[in-house]
């Protein structure tokens, strides 16, 4: 950066000043009219002034004056605080702004806002750094972006580590709006998707051809995920802890997630109701899913202990929580498919339910795709692929219900031994050539 002389006694060179003779109050106002040219690469306001290098504090208010114009018409105004995360309107190459920070905390010394690596996608202008002062509230920089990508500007001081802003350019600003359209629509599909599988019990009065092992996890998977959802988004606690490990980043937990995980307990709880309530002819958990059902108990129980023993934090046993909840989701589909292949039949099991459920899971798959592409970020698909192999995993199992549903089992066969007794009810005007066939068979 270029230094400049403001006076005989007054140095401004890469972010340090240089005043010993000053006066406080004129060296506040002299500090802040330099760096707001400089940032605004506005050096003619200062320039014209100082055809010899120097200028009294009196001349100096007009410039100090035209400069805080400037800022209050500069665009976005951040105001810093406690854990506050800002982030600048979505950017496309070449796109070029400034922001004013205004910090209401305490500053000791001078403070640096510095790029976290390895994003470069961002660049300020005049500088490669911004510095807040503290005889000053606030600082404004110019940014122009380079590069498809993100980048987190954070400050580099114990009092402030929580401060940062976070830049996002894209390839193109349109699909961020269709992103968030699908993530809509997925989101409606699966929250629908719960209430098919109701509706045909209710209107059977039966629950036969329901797997109950299904019913066990998808019961104890929801309610972990809905505690893990509803912790990360309401308790300042884990997000205290959270934000530590994440300096720079956002709450991975919306409140849509929350209400979809909520939603999702309460329904099912309803259709686990429902076997209370309607026939089942001797249908029950299997041992097999006791036996998982216990391991889970047994390692929550194991994580809760350590956690309240103060060896691990409460966000190590969420994560546990989430953990148990992606491994039943790679096995709950699993009873059911095999149920229906032992029957030949899915009589009893909703095809809307899967159809939803395929929607939803193909939509998300869709704008992990579309996200990725648009942020130049393919690694969170395929460097850490958990979500989108669970996503294409639940997607492929869908796709096997259809075939059973529409292809394999179209005339259902004869059922298993806990079906022999009584013919299951089919809630279709087929129903009695149905049951006419099953028992000829």
């Amino acid at each position: 950066m270029d230094e400049i002389h403001v006076k005989s006694d007054i140095t401004y060179k890469g972010g340090k000043i240089f005043a010993p003779n000053l006066d406080p109050e004129d060296l506040n106002r002299t500090v802040f009219a330099v760096m707001v040219s400089s940032l605004h690469k506005k050096w003619s306001c200062v320039s014209r002034l100082l055809p010899c290098g120097s200028i009294s504090a009196e001349k100096l208010l007009p410039i100090i004056n035209e400069c805080i114009i400037d800022i209050e018409n500069c665009g976005l105004r951040v105001q810093m605080s406690h854990l506050y995360t800002s982030q600048v309107p979505l950017l496309s190459i070449g796109d070029h702004g400034n922001f004013t920070l205004y910090y209401n905390v305490s500053i000791p010394t001078e403070v640096d806002i510095t790029e976290v690596p390895p994003f470069n996608n961002v660049t300020f202008l005049y500088q490669s750094h911004l510095t807040l002062f503290p005889s000053l509230n606030s600082s404004t920089v110019g940014y122009i972006a380079e590069n498809v990508g993100s980048t987190t500007y954070s400050i580099n001081s114990s009092t402030l580590a929580t401060q940062f802003i976070h830049f996002s350019v894209v390839h193109i600003p349109a699909l961020e709006i269709l992103s968030m359209v699908i993530g809509w629509c997925y989101f409606l599909a699966w929250s629908i998707s719960f209430y098919p599988q109701v509706i045909l019990n209710f209107y059977r009065r039966s629950v036969v051809g329901l797997n109950f092992d299904f019913l066990a996890y998808n019961i104890l998977g929801f309610t972990f995920y809905a505690l893990f959802n509803s912790c990360l988004y309401w308790s300042s606690e884990i997000q205290d802890i959270y934000f530590s490990q994440h300096r720079g980043g956002v709450n991975p937990v919306k409140l849509n997630d929350v209400i979809f995980a909520v939603h999702a307990v309460l329904i099912t709880l309803f259709t686990i109701l429902q076997c209370f309530c309607f026939e089942r002819n001797g249908q029950r958990i299997s041992y097999i899913a006791v036996t998982f059902l216990s391991a889970f108990f047994l390692i929550v129980t194991i994580a809760g202990i350590i956690a309240i023993a103060g060896k691990t934090t409460w966000l190590v046993f969420l994560y546990v929580l989430s953990y148990i909840k992606l491994f039943i989701t790679l096995i709950k589909y699993v009873p059911q498919a095999y149920m229906n292949f032992k029957r030949k039949s899915t009589i009893g099991w909703s095809i809307g339910n899967v159809l939803l459920d395929f929607t939803g899971g193909s939509l998300s798959i869709l704008q992990m795709f579309i996200v990725s592409y648009n942020n130049n970020d393919w690694g969170s698909i395929f460097g850490d692929p958990t979500k989108f192999g669970l996503g294409l995993f639940s997607v492929l199992f869908d796709i096997l219900f259809v075939v059973q549903h529409y292809v394999l089992y179209r005339i259902p066969g004869k059922t298993c031994s806990f079906t022999n007794k009584n013919i299951e009810k089919e809630p279709l005007l087929q129903a009695n050539l149905n049951v006419n066939k099953i028992n000829a068979t």
